[in-house]
């Protein structure tokens, strides 16, 4: 009785961890567009990163899983595709950040604010399962601003480059006259 009970248990544990293992984050669709006219805006930049943090005296230390990226297509459209689980389900909170020279940037923040935070429910529209975002347009004289710049987001797991945003950071630098 007793072993077929500690049996049972272990059983629901291994079920419960595979079940996480192949647990899925995302994907990420959406749709950029301007603020003012709502014309989608082609060419934007959207970084998905994955992080998680472990508590310690301090509060925590942030820790990097991976990102992936995208590029808006003449619709404003992106997708980043779902995120298989790591061991134990280890997916971490999916931030997001949006970049185009010449408009504000959007994030980086956590993915589910965008449904969740107050401030971001009266800006991001949805269109079932795909978040509507505004960006405003930023005159060339507030590029270098918090405002205009470049975001700063962790990378991908396999060491690979983020092409499509260290394209964009040079193309910022041109924009504010230095060198890429």
């Amino acid at each position: 009785m007793r072993r077929n009970c500690i049996r049972a248990i272990l059983q629901t544990a291994l079920f419960a961890i595979f079940l996480q293992a192949c647990a899925h984050g995302g994907p990420y669709k959406g749709r950029v567009i301007e603020d003012v006219n709502g014309e989608p805006i082609a060419g934007v930049v959207v970084v998905v990163y994955w992080t998680y943090t472990t508590p310690n005296v301090g509060g925590g230390t942030t820790h990097c899983l991976d990102a992936d990226e995208a590029v808006t297509d003449a619709g404003g459209e992106f997708d980043i595709p779902a995120r298989k689980a790591g061991l134990f389900g280890r997916t971490g909170t999916a931030n997001l950040a949006i970049y185009k020279v010449g408009y504000q940037r959007f994030g980086p923040g956590p993915w589910s604010s965008l449904k969740e935070a107050s401030s971001l429910k009266k800006i991001v529209k949805w269109e079932g399962d795909r978040a509507v975002i505004p960006l405003k347009r930023v005159p060339k004289s507030r590029l270098h601003t918090a405002e205009g710049g470049y975001p700063s987001v962790c990378g991908r797991k396999d060491g690979k480059p983020l092409s499509a945003l260290e394209q964009a950071r040079k193309e910022y630098r041109r924009a504010l006259g230095l060198k890429p």
